[in-house]
Order: structure tokens, then sequence, then C-alpha cells
């Protein structure tokens, strides 16, 4: 095959691998291409199709996520055990002491901030006053007296320092228009524990699902901490939350991918992580139909 620029060289480690094909089910050796950086090795696929687009790329496009949850069983709420070096602050290993099949755990304590706003969703500048809810408190915000509000916001966050927040239209309407205004009052983007990388957000889309389609409104996803908004949930809405934690904690998903996504989506994903335990390659693109087989082989 003709190998794309050596700009990537010093990056990858190449070496032979032995896995199961996925379509013939058969053990085959497979070159592999090991690199430091997940985005890397995408970029990595991209320029080798280029070259070869005839050529068969496998264990590129599932979630960095995923990969993590199947070799070292790490999934929501798990106890962990792992060897932290102080001097170089990398974690050297870490493990899972139970198991995300156990029919009995403990849900840890969490933090939970509501934040609502009584306005018309439709009209995204018709904004009332914000309102806090956390351990029995209520905080109702006015915005008239823009400074001292959004400092409020921003204290009460900072200080309480929520595990989960739960919004009604969080991902379209209040979080864009708090971040920008926080922006704009020079106060530091708090929503994310880890603030250096602020808040990711996913453009509105439409998918099929089960016979009928489903509009996503813009997503607002946070790091170190969980967003769920009740108004964006896909199947969940009315369910009970500790649903959510349920199927995050087997599919191997977060609570805000789990919040937003179907069913179809965690099973795909607990397949993902099974295929990766048993060493079964998983094809970059869905490009070709399931073998027949009988039933017995079935």
């Amino acid at each position: 095959m003709d190998l794309p620029k050596k700009k990537w060289s010093s990056y990858v480690v190449l070496s032979k691998k032995e896995k199961t094909h996925p379509f013939d089910g058969e053990s085959k050796d497979f070159l592999a291409v090991t690199t430091f950086s997940h985005a890397l090795s995408k970029n990595i696929a991209k320029s080798v199709l280029s070259h070869n687009p005839g050529l068969e790329l496998y264990d590129i496009s599932h979630p960095l996520l995923l990969h993590y949850s199947a070799f070292h069983n790490l999934f929501i709420f798990c106890h962990l055990t792992f060897a932290y070096d102080e001097e170089t602050k990398i974690i050297k290993s870490i493990e899972s002491n139970n198991d995300r099949w156990d029919l009995e755990y403990n849900i840890p304590s969490l933090r939970t901030l509501n934040i609502k706003s009584k306005f018309n969703p439709k009209v995204s500048h018709q904004h009332k006053p914000i309102i806090l809810e956390y351990e029995k408190q209520q905080i109702n915000i006015n915005l008239a007296n823009e400074d001292k509000a959004f400092h409020k916001i921003y204290n009460v966050i900072k200080e309480y320092d929520p595990d989960i927040i739960l919004s009604d239209y969080g991902d379209n309407i209040i979080f864009p228009f708090l971040i920008k205004q926080l922006n704009r009052h020079y106060l530091k983007n708090i929503f994310s524990r880890d603030s250096s990388l602020g808040v990711k957000f996913i453009n509105a889309s439409s998918i099929e699902s089960y016979g009928r389609v489903i509009h996503r409104k813009q997503q607002s996803l946070l790091f170190g901490r969980h967003h769920i908004d009740r108004k964006n949930m896909s199947f969940y809405t009315d369910l009970e939350i500790e649903i959510v934690f349920e199927i995050a904690r087997i599919s191997g998903m977060s609570l805000q991918e789990v919040s937003r996504s179907t069913p179809g989506r965690g099973i795909a994903s607990l397949e993902i992580i099974e295929a990766l335990k048993a060493g079964t390659c998983i094809p970059y693109r869905k490009q070709k139909p399931e073998i027949w087989r009988d039933a017995e082989k079935f």
C-alpha cells in the first residue's frame, strides 16, 4: 500500500497483531498502528484512505470512552483502583473493582443543581429571571441588574460545585445565553469543572429511529460534570433519572450522551465494548452487510 507523507512517522508504532475478522469470524494477522492520540489516529486514517481508497481499516471510529470501558472495565459509578505518579502526574494503571452487570450497587451522593427560566423557548431573547435550585434552596436571579445577576450565578456554581446540572431548555437557550453573558462580564466559564475546555456545543440534527424522526436541539455538553436537559431528552423524558444511570453504566456511555440518545445507540455501544474485549475488529465504516449464517452458527 502507498503510505502518506512521513509527517506522522515519529508519532506512530507499527506492529503485527492477531485479531478476529468481523465478517468471517476467522483469526487473522493485521497491521496495527498505535498512536499517542485518538484524534491523530482518525487523521491518519483519512490520509491513508486518500492514498488507498480500497483499504479496509478497523478499530478507529469508536469513541475513546468505549475503548477505556472495554480494556479497563470502566463505567459510571464504578469503584476504582489506580496507580498515580506524583512526579509526572500520570495515571499508570486503572481498573474497576466491580462489574457493570451487578444487580445491586450504590449510587454516590451527587450534588445536583437545577437551572430553569420561565420564558418562551421559541423566542430566545425573552429572558425572565434565572431560577437556581439546590439543597432545598431556590434562588430567583433577576437579570435587570446584569452585573450582580451573573456574578451571583458564577458564585453559586463555584461554591456549590455541582456534579450534575439539570436544566429546562439549557442546551439551546440557557447555556448559550449564560456563557455569552459571563464572557461579556469577564467572568470565567465555570460550567465545566475543567474551565480550559469550556462547553462543547453540538449542532441541532434529526435522526430516524424505530420508524419515527427525532429532532435533536443543539447540545451543550460539559467536562468534569454532567448536564442533562430535560427538554432535550430523546427517550427518557418521563422516566426517572436512575434509569439513565443504569443505561450509562451498562453501555459505557456518559450520562450526557445517554440522556440525548436512543436505546439503539446504547446497544451499539455495548456491542462495541464486547467486540473489543473479544478481540474482534470493528470496521471503520459500515460498508458491508452481515454475512448469512445458519441457525447453529448464529
